[in-house]
């Protein structure tokens, strides 16, 4: 792994804030957990803000808020400012229809590619943030995760046949990961009392 990679991606995501590619590499960096203690490091929160009130351009809003939302999303006591910048900007319609594009569509939204694997460790992170959890939540993701649950649970009982393959046909999600990331926003979700009676 190239650890030279994350400083340089968060420089370019910093110099060219209305520029997706750089932004979604930054989101698909941060989804790893080796790397997040080095995107703290390197000053990730202080960059997404700059990149956030710097753009116009709503995939890269998405895919910093994403990626402060993978690093920083249940941990309040680590930086207020990544917890500030979640509640303020309300990012769960893109979510919201990325999902949609992976589960009705080909997964293109905002000019991007989503896999529902993808979106569902973005709801998954976002979930653990009791405002975003909540917005979300409002626009009717609990019903789009027993959806996915539904489908995946399905498609992971056909695709093993007992082989213990849980990828689908195309390649593109590991059946198990999606449920498994389900479970987990669900559980963070339940975990904000208003929404419970949702559940």
């Amino acid at each position: 792994r190239d650890l030279g990679m994350v400083p340089r991606m968060l420089r370019l995501a910093a110099s060219a804030p209305n520029t997706p590619f750089y932004t979604v590499n930054v989101m698909n960096m941060s989804e790893s957990e080796s790397l997040q203690i080095m995107m703290k490091e390197e000053g990730l929160v202080d960059i997404m803000e700059r990149v956030v009130s710097g753009t116009s351009n709503p995939i890269v809003r998405t895919s910093a808020l994403i990626s402060l939302a993978h690093v920083y999303g249940g941990d309040a006591k680590s930086s207020d400012k990544a917890q500030d910048l979640l509640c303020s900007h309300d990012i769960s319609h893109h979510v919201m229809m990325a999902l949609d594009a992976t589960m009705h569509g080909d997964g293109r939204y905002m000019e991007s590619k989503w896999s529902t694997l993808e979106v569902m460790k973005a709801i998954n992170s976002l979930s653990r943030n009791a405002v975003t959890s909540t917005q979300l939540a409002k626009i009717g993701v609990i019903d789009m995760i027993v959806e996915v649950l539904q489908q995946y649970s399905h498609r992971r009982s056909s695709s093993t046949g007992g082989t213990g393959d849980d990828t689908h046909a195309d390649g593109s999600d590991d059946a198990a990961e999606v449920v498994t990331f389900c479970c987990r926003a669900c559980l963070n979700m339940a975990s904000v009392p208003a929404l419970r009676v949702s559940l």
